[in-house]
């Protein structure tokens, strides 16, 4: 995702607080976007990001609040003929997150967009939801402490997913004893590969299907991240 993309989904979300913000998690094919690509829809219907095709971006607009009614979920879609069917999750072309943008785990993961945008780096550590598994996420400054976490997310669960992080690539999943977990590792050096790759790949691969792509943030306690910290090194 590019620092434009970046600013585009946190300057609108700024304006238009309530809606969707969707994640690309797994990408199977030569599509446009790769995990990681961001796609906001506001209650308003006002979009700011790319998901992946136009044809799913159209599907997520239109019910972008029916996804997210019992929760933050997980989503499969398939791409045949510029057509985007939804499947089960990891049976299509593409794994999207979707989740409410009002929730304490998004307003995170806003603040670290923006902070990504001032030339911070951020981890953003998010345990996808399953079954009666809620979306928990955590995030990482550039000394590897802890900023936020979700309320339920306790110092000895925190512990073994942030040694994994440590270590993972960026947009990259793992298994882990909690449940499937998506690293994002963003720097501000990132971006100009990043623009570079996404219009690459746009020429490349989309062809004609491309399209022009249109601090709330919570503080975990520092002595619990000094705690974090401590028992991971």
């Amino acid at each position: 995702m590019s620092q434009k993309e970046r600013n585009d989904i946190t300057g609108l979300h700024a304006r238009a607080p309530r809606g969707v913000l969707f994640t690309v998690i797994a990408v199977r094919g030569p599509l446009c976007r790769q995990a990681g690509a961001r796609f906001y829809v506001s209650d308003e219907g006002l979009t700011a990001g790319a998901a992946a095709q136009a044809c799913i971006e159209a599907l997520l607009l239109q019910r972008a609040r029916e996804f997210v009614r019992d929760g933050a979920v997980l989503r499969g879609f398939s791409v045949s003929l510029e057509e985007a069917t939804e499947t089960h999750y990891g049976n299509g072309d593409v794994d999207v997150l979707a989740e409410a943008a009002e929730i304490e785990e998004t307003l995170a993961l806003m603040g670290a967009l923006r902070a990504v945008g001032q030339r911070e780096h951020r981890t953003v550590v998010t345990v996808l939801p399953a079954q009666s598994m809620p979306l928990l996420r955590f995030v990482m400054d550039a000394h590897d402490d802890v900023l936020f976490a979700s309320e339920a997310l306790e110092t000895e669960d925190i512990v073994p997913l942030r040694r994994i992080a440590l270590s993972a690539d960026h947009a990259t999943l793992h298994d882990t004893r909690q449940g499937r977990m998506f690293v994002e590792r963003m720097t501000a050096e990132d971006t100009l590969e990043e623009e570079c790759m996404t219009a690459k790949n746009e020429k490349s691969v989309c062809g004609n299907a491309s399209r022009d792509e249109k601090e709330t943030y919570s503080i975990y306690p520092p002595e619990i991240s000094q705690n974090i910290s401590s028992e991971a090194g």
